[in-house]
């Protein structure tokens, strides 16, 4: 129905979602889900939750990739990144999209040289950072070579390092880390060296929480030094955090990455004095938050979401500039207008359910419309609005069988749907807000059932 058009709008959306929240995947099922690539209307959409299914039918079938099914759609995902990735502005969005289906795959058949190539060229480092993402939910039996080599390089960009960084130690050996220690007492960027000690220092505390199977290597002299190290405030950096209740027997761990610029002249100031021209960094480059639950013995990812944004502060800057002409008379720094976009992905239970990616503005021109302010942006929401939207869908099904000390399995099964009926009305008014006194006035209404 969905190949043929009869579905359609909102209901296509659901449909095409819960693809990627099956338990149960067969190859005849594969099979039938490879024709969505192949629609032009339908492709980018259908990536990521067919590559669910991929994933699912490959964690009962450990030979998976000798599949003509399996092979077919990675086959058809190679095919939109070409042999190496070849970019332009128009196409990256395409390939960056792509890379995250072929990641949540978890499967390197077809695939693995063009990787690599991906991995090697230098045109764009949102395309190399999807491809080292899309290694590192590999499994370790595939070649990491190039990742390594990038990560000791210390010519390469830094946010790519990291990202090799965090790809090979996936697979860390005693070998790697020695390595690792030579390249970290040499190396001369600040966001690379804080990375790599705050990660290495948390690797530690979870094999002594118990946490995650950490090598016995990592418990020596130089890596306990690092813990003891004060590390700026902005600078890239590994958070983990933990809590496990021997009461009841489960915990939960977070595990975050925050990197941040190496230098962001921001638009930050406006907010604070119009005449200022400081610049203060307060916007990370990339960040990403994962959280798992420890229960009965076992882990389980349970959600992870990462956020990528690159040159946001030349938009929020000719935004307020353009809206603000006492701000913009006082402010000496000329209105940039650098390339810049980003990037948002969410994974539930290790598959990634949703990527969203905008390309924010090109070279001298903002995406913001021509000759409309900030203010006059929100006067349009003063138009009294309404909606109404009615819809059902099942959220989870899943289930999970524990191993009990009878000897008699314990299944866990969590089932979940909603039908949501909802009627908003709202307005805003802001024409008194630029004059004295200035007045906001707000009315809505939202009725849900």
């Amino acid at each position: 129905m969905m190949i043929s058009g009869e579905v359609q709008g909102l209901q296509l959306h659901l449909w095409l979602s819960s693809l990627g929240m099956l338990q149960v995947v067969t190859e005849n099922m594969l099979n039938e889900a490879k024709a969505l690539l192949d629609l032009s209307t339908l492709a980018a959409e259908a990536a990521l939750p067919v590559s669910s299914m991929v994933s699912t039918f490959c964690r009962r079938h450990s030979d998976c990739g000798a599949h003509n099914s399996v092979s077919r759609i990675m086959l058809a995902l190679k095919k939109n990144i070409g042999v190496a990735c070849e970019a332009d502005r128009m196409s990256q969005g395409k390939i960056v999209r792509t890379l995250h289906a072929i990641g949540n795959s978890g499967q390197a058949a077809q695939v693995e040289d063009v990787l690599d190539n991906c991995i090697r060229r230098k045109y764009f480092p949102e395309v190399r950072i999807a491809a080292l993402q899309a290694l590192y939910y590999m499994p370790c039996t595939v070649n990491r070579t190039r990742a390594e080599g990038i990560f000791h390089d210390q010519t390469e960009d830094w946010e790519v390092r990291i990202t090799s960084y965090l790809v090979i130690m996936q697979c860390a050996t005693l070998e790697l880390l020695s390595k690792l220690r030579l390249t970290i007492a040499t190396e001369q960027n600040e966001q690379v060296l804080s990375f790599v000690k705050s990660h290495v220092t948390n690797l530690r505390k979870k094999a002594r929480s118990g946490g995650d199977h950490v090598p016995k290597f990592l418990d020596n002299a130089e890596f306990s030094s690092w813990e003891k190290e004060e590390q700026k405030l902005q600078t890239a950096k590994n958070i983990y955090a933990s809590f496990f209740s021997e009461r009841h027997n489960v915990g939960i761990q977070i595990d975050a990455n925050v990197l941040w610029p190496s230098s962001s002249p921001l638009a930050f100031d406006l907010f604070i004095a119009a005449s200022s021209n400081t610049s203060v960094a307060w916007l990370p480059r990339s960040s990403a938050l994962k959280i798992a639950v420890d229960a009965f013995g076992d882990k389980w990812d349970l959600f992870e979401v990462g956020l990528r944004a690159e040159g946001l502060e030349p938009v929020i800057e000719n935004i307020i500039l353009s809206s603000f002409p006492a701000i913009r008379s006082s402010h000496k720094k000329p209105v940039r207008g650098d390339t810049g976009g980003g990037s948002l992905y969410a994974r539930f239970q290790g598959k990634e359910i949703a990527f969203f990616r905008s390309e924010m503005f090109t070279p001298g021109q903002s995406t913001w419309p021509a000759g409309q302010t900030l203010l006059s942006a929100l006067r349009t929401l003063s138009t009294e609005g309404r909606y109404n939207f009615t819809q059902s869908a099942i959220l989870a099904d899943v289930s999970l069988v524990v191993p009990t000390a009878s000897g008699l399995p314990l299944t866990l099964g969590l089932n979940s749907s909603a039908s949501v009926e909802l009627a908003v009305f709202g307005k805003l008014d802001f024409h008194d807000l630029t004059s004295s006194p200035r007045n906001l006035h707000a009315a809505g209404q939202i009725r849900a059932r």
